[in-house]
């Protein structure tokens, strides 16, 4: 039977408790299928009192979510404006090259594996957060000693710029991919799901919570915004280029502010 994850929001009270404790119940019963509670966890606001937590956990009978808890491979709690919270993508390139024995390869054997492997590893990861430079310097680090056959720590003189070596094949490169238009090319895309898709339920909780009565491309993305806005409104620059209006009766479009 399949599984389904499910998200539940509400208020932090002692009845909002017992309701979802009820309708859990209710559809156990009615459907057959149980409540894996060893692996659902709550987690509260800052503001949410010790007393309120300790009875909601009692009631809906789950843990209360860790720093360290990973839902479908993302630390949902770690600030994404950090490096470290990046660590365990970089540990996967770590486990990755650890089995690979670089010195008995081709470089054409290298260069498939480079696109073939190094370059998807973080590609789930990308769709959603956009990396902080450091990240993206130390994952094209990887793919970059790796294609010259030496560890990540190794520094030593490369006679090719990698610049030249990821171009296009056309250009004369490999077509190894940067990994920062790797990480805006999922981004962009969401973006313009967010400009052309304003009836999905996602972008209705994106601009209610953020846009409120604010304009997208005048927004001033606040300090303490989600991983996934962070990562919209730092391709507004890029989108920009290729979005325009279709106009209508003109009531929504700032002639001296839209693009």
């Amino acid at each position: 039977m399949f599984a389904n994850d499910l998200l539940f929001f509400g208020k932090a009270t002692k009845g909002s408790g017992d309701c979802l404790k009820e309708i859990l119940t209710n559809y156990s019963s009615w459907s057959g299928q149980r409540i894996n509670f060893n692996k659902s966890a709550i987690h509260f606001s800052k503001a949410t009192l010790l007393d309120t937590k300790e009875a909601l956990r009692e009631t809906l009978a789950v843990n209360e979510m860790e720093s360290s808890d990973r839902y479908l491979g993302n630390y949902l709690l770690q600030p994404k404006h950090l490096c470290k919270s990046f660590d365990f993508i970089l540990q996967k390139f770590n486990s990755k090259l650890a089995g690979w024995k670089r010195n008995t390869l081709t470089h054409a054997k290298r260069t498939i594996l480079c696109k073939a492997t190094l370059a998807t590893i973080s590609n789930f990861n990308m769709s959603t957060n956009i990396f902080p430079a450091q990240v993206l310097d130390k994952i094209t680090r990887y793919q970059r000693n790796f294609w010259w056959g030496h560890d990540f720590s190794d520094r030593k003189l490369h006679y090719i710029g990698w610049n030249t070596i990821s171009k296009p094949i056309e250009q004369g490169g490999l077509n190894i991919r940067d990994a920062s238009l790797v990480n805006k090319a999922p981004l962009g895309k969401l973006t313009w799901r967010f400009l052309t898709e304003p009836n999905a339920l996602w972008v209705r909780l994106l601009k209610a919570k953020y846009l409120k009565n604010d304009d997208f491309w005048n927004h001033s993305r606040p300090s303490l915004a989600s991983s996934v806005w962070a990562g919209l409104t730092s391709m507004r620059h890029a989108v920009k280029d290729g979005y325009y209006w279709s106009i209508g009766d003109g009531k929504k479009i700032c002639i001296w502010e839209e693009p």
